[in-house]
């Protein structure tokens, strides 16, 4: 039997082998690239095989490099066929580096200049790939659209691969919604047709998907069965990132079957290739699974060890590809109002020196025409008919320059809202990321309380201090990303908007009861009824929100004095709220930004709060049909009042 050092020389020297023999292969395709005696279609080939085989999963800048040679050279030689698939490649290769602005701008400019020639199976790869942001993104429903969308195409014109790929692509959409059996029906079509084609390659990530599907029914056998399916493929054709993801996986499904010493091992040569190749996301989901699998078998410090490497990492990618994501996104969408603008502006600039022009030739016409007169009667009319063919040239013309300006401005209008509803997606999947580190707070507090149990009496109090601060940590960053995904969603209009009949007079009450409760000072809020009572019209959840956010800075904002008081006043016309508090009160100067999102006032640097509490209780206010404004005067108090129409 081999030692364990032994196990590892040889699973270095055979990964060297793989190495060497992979870069011999595309060392004579960048040969052939080279060679400019060869025919444009022969050197199209190879350097489309050196920017997609050769580099795209192991190193993608390499990839985008190759990639824009073979533009250029396509370019030359005005194919956009070959130009398209160039952007494509490239794409591709963006989306490996994580950068998906870039991906998806390279990835619509393909899709143009496919959809330019018609070239069918283009469109509906492409397709395909951008269905995949928006799977990424959490909109399912708008990656469905595409991936149907490139499965109608590819049957129109027969494209047996392209079916199976946008079949694995539905199925994955299924499986994500939670719909296992129509999941598992895509993939068991897109497996046929790949067998049929002896397409053995694709047959990976199939394979892959239907592990994954059996894996989340808990038939972790049979998820493991596909998982070492797809290993022996990615292994044939030397895939080292399905490699090191099948044993990734198969590690997960031995740690749910609780075979700890399998499942370590997987996840371990797994996590060796990633490292070795790059793949940070696997090196990620490894990482994590050899925490659970060190965590049930008792060694903590390992398990401890793990979760660290983890999360460092995962929380280094989340802040850096954030904030250069999404800055990204904001210099493209300023860039395309920009664009937008400056069409407009040309647009009328043209306009006005077009009607000056006309305002000018009917000047010199009307003297031509009559000095004509004096002259020849028969010349008035030669010209006139001159005149005439003219102007409907120039007509023809301004009217063909306008429909291709309209063309522009409706496809910058539709590339807007996909960057638009990716940056939806975008927002919302970046607030549950943030989860993630929360749950390794969390997960390092419960490892600091299973530790408190081997340690003597003396500490075990300082532990649970130190844990208590800890959980008091997470419910505030939790309640701050729950009022940033809020503020996402209010943004694109994507809050539920449902009225309902409401006894005003009760849930007001029922609110001011709970917040008497949690008051640890023992003070109250005053309610306080105006005129004849009756029922309203609103949506009760948003109404809650809103008031639940200014009574809570009522009481904040007024500690040591009198209690706040809560008013309705029923009127024929309209009812109006009145939140009032007798505490610090608001700079003047300062009361028209107070619903700003993230604006705070200068008197309360010391009262902690995130300062999207008020613009949020704003919104909910307007989509309500109300209007809210506040009145305050420093020292003595403030008061918000909010107006409904009966």
């Amino acid at each position: 039997m081999f030692s364990k050092k032994q196990f590892i020389i040889f699973l270095y020297s055979l990964f060297f082998c793989i190495v060497v023999s992979a870069e011999t292969k595309v060392d004579s395709l960048i040969n052939l690239w080279s060679n400019d005696q060869l025919s444009a279609e022969t050197r199209f080939g190879a350097i489309k095989s050196v920017a997609w085989d050769g580099f795209l999963k192991t190193n993608p800048d390499s990839s985008i490099y190759y990639s824009d040679l073979y533009f250029s050279f396509a370019n030359s030689l005005q194919n956009p066929i070959e130009m398209a698939h160039a952007l494509y490649i490239k794409g591709h290769a963006y989306k490996y580096k994580g950068d998906y602005i870039n991906a998806l701008e390279y990835s619509l400019e393909a899709l143009h200049l496919y959809d330019s020639v018609q070239y069918k199976k283009g469109i509906a790869n492409t397709n395909n790939f951008i269905g995949n942001f928006y799977l990424e993104a959490n909109n399912n429903s708008e990656g469905l659209k595409y991936f149907e969308e490139a499965l109608l195409i590819s049957k129109e014109i027969n494209d047996l691969h392209g079916q199976a790929y946008s079949l694995n692509n539905i199925g994955n959409i299924h499986r994500v919604n939670g719909n296992l059996k129509l999941a598992i029906e895509n993939y068991n079509k897109s497996l046929e047709i790949k067998k049929n084609e002896d397409d053995q390659k694709s047959l990976s990530s199939t394979y892959s998907n239907l592990g994954n599907v059996f894996w989340a029914s808990k038939n972790y056998t049979n998820a493991i069965d596909y998982y070492e399916k797809s290993l022996n493929i990615s292994q044939k054709f030397q895939d080292y990132r399905g490699i090191a993801s099948a044993h990734v996986n198969i590690g997960s499904a031995y740690n749910k079957m609780k075979e700890y010493d399998s499942a370590l091992l997987s996840c371990t040569k797994g996590m060796k290739i990633a490292k070795e190749i790059n793949a940070t996301e696997i090196v990620l989901v490894a990482n994590e699974i050899l925490y659970l699998i060190h965590k049930e078998q008792g060694d903590f410090e390992k398990s401890l060890s793990m979760y660290e490497q983890h999360h460092l990492l995962k929380d280094s990618l989340i802040t850096i590809n954030l904030d250069k994501n999404l800055e990204k996104l904001r210099l493209q969408k300023e860039f395309e109002y920009r664009k937008k603008e400056n069409a407009i502006r040309y647009e009328l600039e043209l306009n006005v020196s077009e009607n000056k022009l006309k305002s000018e030739k009917t000047y010199r016409w009307s003297l031509f025409i009559l000095l004509g007169f004096i002259l020849l009667s028969f010349i008035v009319i030669a010209e006139r008919l001159s005149t005439a063919n003219k102007h409907k040239t120039v007509i023809k013309n301004h009217k063909q320059i306008l429909q291709k300006k309209n063309s522009a401005l409706n496809k910058a209008l539709i590339k807007e809202k996909q960057l638009g509803e990716l940056k939806s997606g975008f927002v919302s999947t970046a607030s549950h990321q943030f989860r993630t580190p929360l749950s390794a707070i969390q997960s390092n507090a419960e490892l600091l309380e299973m530790f408190s149990r081997t340690i003597g009496k003396e500490h075990k109090e300082k532990f649970r201090k130190v844990t208590g601060r800890i959980k008091g940590e997470i419910y505030k960053m939790t309640e701050l990303m729950d009022e940033i995904l809020i503020l996402g969603k209010l943004t694109t209009g994507n809050v539920n908007f449902k009225p309902q009949e409401l006894n005003l007079v009760e849930f007001i009450n029922k609110i001011g009861n709970e917040f008497n409760e949690l008051q640890a000072d023992g003070r109250i809020i005053n309610i306080v009824t105006e005129g004849e009572p009756y029922n309203v019209h609103l949506d009760s959840k948003l109404l809650n929100h809103s008031l639940s956010n200014l009574i809570s800075n009522a009481f904040k904002y007024s500690l040591g004095k009198h209690n706040p008081e809560l008013k309705v006043s029923f009127k024929t016309k309209e009812f109006v709220l009145f939140v009032k508090d007798y505490g610090i009160g608001i700079p003047k100067d300062e009361l028209s930004k107070l619903f700003q999102p993230f604006f705070r006032a200068n008197n309360v640097a010391e009262i902690k709060g995130t300062g999207l509490g008020l613009s949020i209780a704003k919104e909910y206010i307007e989509i309500n049909k109300g209007q809210i404004k506040a009145n305050s005067i420093m020292g003595e108090g403030s008061c918000f009042e909010i107006k409904f129409n009966n």
